[in-house]
């Protein structure tokens, strides 16, 4: 048994520096592939991001000293503004619970797919008021 927890925790490492490398390569192509982006400003400095397409949310990142001041909400709420109307979309990786409370507080999201990674979101409509509400 403590063999295959070792050898999963190397397994994990290696994953890791694996995606580190791959995200190295990727990231900047991918950066140029999304037709949006928009900067998450504070303090007069650029302090996150949010950005995708038209019709979906690919990222959104705040740097963690930034966290919990509201810019993330802002700046998901100005994405989304005039866009319901045609459907957006958006992924939340499933055991990602931060992510999952903070997207179903701000919007009343409809499960329109999953696998065991993420499960696919279409906003549905923007919550009135904020909220603690969890998940379906």
């Amino acid at each position: 048994m403590n063999k295959q927890i070792e050898e999963k925790a190397k397994f994990i490492d290696l994953y890791k520096s694996f995606r580190a490398e791959l995200d190295d390569m990727c990231v900047p192509l991918v950066i140029d592939e999304l037709r949006i982006v928009h900067p998450v400003i504070a303090d007069g400095e650029i302090v996150g991001m949010i950005g995708g397409f038209a019709d979906y949310i690919d990222c959104l990142y705040v740097l963690p000293e930034y966290r919990k001041r509201g810019l993330a909400r802002k700046a998901a709420l100005e994405y989304v503004d005039g866009k319901l109307s045609y459907g957006i979309r958006l992924r939340i990786i499933n055991n990602n619970e931060v992510a999952k409370k903070f997207w179903h507080s701000i919007f009343v999201l409809k499960e329109i797919g999953n696998n065991s990674v993420d499960t696919l979101y279409e906003i549905v409509d923007v919550r009135k008021e904020k909220t603690d509400v969890q998940p379906d």
